[in-house]
């Protein structure tokens, strides 16, 4: 056993919730004045009742709104960030920061209150990915800043950006991880090219609008689109798969692409380096779940078969059954 001589896992896991406790703050409100305030974990009133609404967060720091503005609180109620603003989003760990809107524009402080970017944003912008880089917008156009470090990547003259994530199995679900290879879609004037985490442009604006999965690095390779058919790229722009497929589809947490020929219209899988790993079959499950097995279906005519997209080898044929289910427990 890994731990404190002599003690449990199960007590030592309850020591670890327990110290966690101990650095919280809970949320109350006064039933006489409806106002709200922040108590500790024995009960002892740390933030006082007198404000409209309280989100405390992380093990110091508490949104708070007065007069129907928001502010930012340490665990001993000073003031860090004024109470000025229309909306906060508080972002902290290694880096402690907050989106924060005023007079309908948003800009980025820490929690000193030094401002790190003007407010001069009409959004703010980043799906909640575990980056410090975010989307920003000025009217129609769309840019990039980097809130960790207080300055724009690219200026709001573009008219769209997508940044590429990794994603990530984990008990709970799916996670979006760091930006994919650090290269980020940018549309200019119709066509799509890539930036590096600099702002610098790596590929060409060349590439013709598709779908939202489009455009995006995955797993070193990316789907684009040139006089209306599909194919992929790598991070040097380099051609990996010719452009001859009707579609091509991510598999997003796998290093695989689901293609469709022109032609054929028959489906494919490729290799992030453009390989064609399986026969063509009618269709071929766009998604995997997650599993030890590497399985997907496909579909032959009226049956379902399985086939190990590692390999591009079928497991089971395509010459009994009419569905395949996979279940995942």
């Amino acid at each position: 056993i890994v731990g404190k001589p002599g003690v449990s896992p199960e007590k030592q896991e309850a020591m670890k919730r327990y110290k966690e406790i101990q650095n919280r703050l809970f949320a109350f409100t006064d039933s006489v004045t409806g106002l709200m305030g922040c108590v500790n974990y024995l009960g002892d009133t740390v933030i006082t009742a007198k404000y409209e609404a309280v989100d405390p967060f992380g093990d110091n720091w508490v949104i708070a709104m007065r007069g129907a503005k928001l502010g930012l609180l340490d665990n001993s109620e000073k003031i860090l960030i004024p109470f000025e603003y229309e909306n906060c989003f508080a972002f902290y760990g290694e880096l402690n920061y907050c989106i924060l809107k005023k007079n309908g524009k948003y800009g980025v402080m820490n929690f000193q209150g030094e401002i790190l970017l003007p407010f001069k944003y009409d959004m703010i912008f980043n799906e909640e990915k575990k980056e410090h880089v975010f989307m920003a917008q000025i009217g129609e156009k769309w840019g990039l800043i980097d809130c960790s470090k207080g300055k724009e990547i690219l200026p709001c003259e573009y008219e769209m950006i997508r940044l590429g994530y990794i994603r990530e199995w984990t008990p709970a679900g799916y996670e979006y991880n760091e930006l994919t290879n650090h290269l980020i879609a940018v549309k200019n004037n119709g066509r799509w090219g890539f930036v590096d985490m600099s702002g610098k442009l790596v590929i060409p604006f060349k590439y013709e609008d598709g779908e939202y999965e489009d455009n995006i690095f995955y797993k070193d390779a990316a789907v684009v689109i040139q006089n209306g058919l599909y194919g992929l790229i790598d991070t040097s722009g380099n051609v990996v798969a010719p452009f001859e497929y009707e579609k091509i589809f991510s598999m997003y947490d796998e290093p695989f692409f689901r293609a469709t020929n022109n032609k054929t219209k028959k489906s494919v899988l490729l290799s992030n380096d453009g390989r064609v790993l399986t026969k063509e079959y009618d269709w071929i499950a766009p998604y995997t779940l997650p599993s030890e097995d590497s399985i997907c279906s496909f579909r032959n005519g009226k049956f379902e078969g399985l086939l190990n997209f590692y390999t591009g080898k079928e497991i089971v044929p395509a010459d009994k059954y009419s569905s395949i289910d996979r279940r995942h427990n």
